[in-house]
């Protein structure tokens, strides 16, 4: 949470000198990052489950946020060093600083199809301010340059194609292009993540690099940390975290009753551990029937679920029954 809270606030720092004709200097930011980092490496769960419940006033800063937390975990899976990771991470953190002088209803307007005319502006906008800053690296103005350039040279704004676009910037392209799928600037066209994997796997090789594609798919999953999904007794919950070896298998809080009844009570479920209740027949194991878009929840419930097991504090009766899972 520290972690997150700290690159909101930094990236509304840094935004925010831009639009007062300012230039703020990311060093602070960077700090963030190098935190962020290494937060990832010690447990990629925890920031992916935080980026899909904190509620923030900023919704730009937390997409950028959330690139860079997803960012992390791929790059992590594809053995990237640190000094990498943090290229990465800080490249798609700033990728986002052109996106908030678009107007809202060109964000909202974005989807694969329909790209809208002044959508590409945002581009041109972040490499301007990005190299007006102190903190500035060809690295990562090269990666932020080429990260919307596509396999096939349907990207913009050169038209690259295959390994003419650099591998982190390919990396980072992904990362935008699933995140914008399951997050989209305008929630009602948010797609589940078990289907953004599915339309990721559909255009890999044409889009995207093939390897990378399934090398993305190996570290997130196809029901990532932070998942609603529906549970074969009709309860809605949230994968809180997974199993890497057994990710059909993962930990899920439940948020609904089978009726559909917001439920606060309820304590983490290891879908590994226990057999199923309500519909399932007692014999058959609990487990996941599909994943949801991120809109069929309240962003208010799943806030209310991270600060109750995480926030709030714990008397040891508490803290035993979780353990239990009673």
């Amino acid at each position: 949470k520290y972690i997150i809270d700290g690159i909101a606030r930094e990236l509304h720092r840094l935004i925010g000198g831009i639009d007062r004709q300012r230039h703020p200097d990311p060093t602070t930011l960077n700090e963030r990052v190098t935190e962020l980092v290494e937060s990832v490496l010690r447990n990629p769960d925890a920031l992916a489950w935080l980026c899909r419940v904190k509620l923030l006033n900023y919704p730009l800063y937390l997409h950028a946020t959330r690139l860079a937390v997803w960012g992390c975990i791929v790059g992590r899976q594809l053995g990237l060093n640190r000094f990498a990771l943090r290229h990465l991470t800080m490249a798609l953190m700033m990728s986002s600083i052109g996106k908030s002088f678009l107007p809202e209803s060109t964000l909202e307007a974005y989807s694969w199809a329909n790209l809208p005319d002044e959508y590409p502006l945002h581009l041109n906008k972040t490499l301007f301010y990005l190299k007006s800053f102190k903190f500035s690296s060809n690295d990562t103005l090269d990666t932020v340059s080429k990260y919307c350039e596509r396999l096939d040279g349907s990207g913009y704004p050169s038209g690259l194609r295959g390994n003419a676009i650099p591998f982190l910037a390919r990396v980072a392209g992904l990362v935008e292009s699933f995140e914008l799928l399951i997050h989209p600037f305008n929630l009602k066209h948010a797609i589940a993540p078990a289907s953004a994997v599915i339309l990721l796997n559909k255009h890999k090789d044409q889009l995207f690099d093939g390897s990378l594609v399934e090398a993305f798919i190996r570290a997130i999953g196809i029901y990532p940390t932070g998942t609603l999904v529906e549970l074969n007794d009709e309860r809605i919950g949230i994968v809180t975290s997974q199993t890497y070896e057994k990710r059909l298998r993962a930990t899920v809080l439940p948020l609904t009753t089978s009726q559909l009844q917001f439920d606060t009570e309820a304590l983490p479920v290891d879908l590994n551990m226990l057999a199923g209740k309500g519909k399932a027949k007692a014999s058959e194991p609990l487990f996941i029937t599909k994943g949801l878009p991120a809109n069929r929840i309240p962003e208010s419930i799943l806030l209310g679920a991270h600060q109750r097991l995480y926030e709030q504090p714990q008397g040891w009766w508490q803290k035993m029954k979780r353990q239990l899972n009673w």
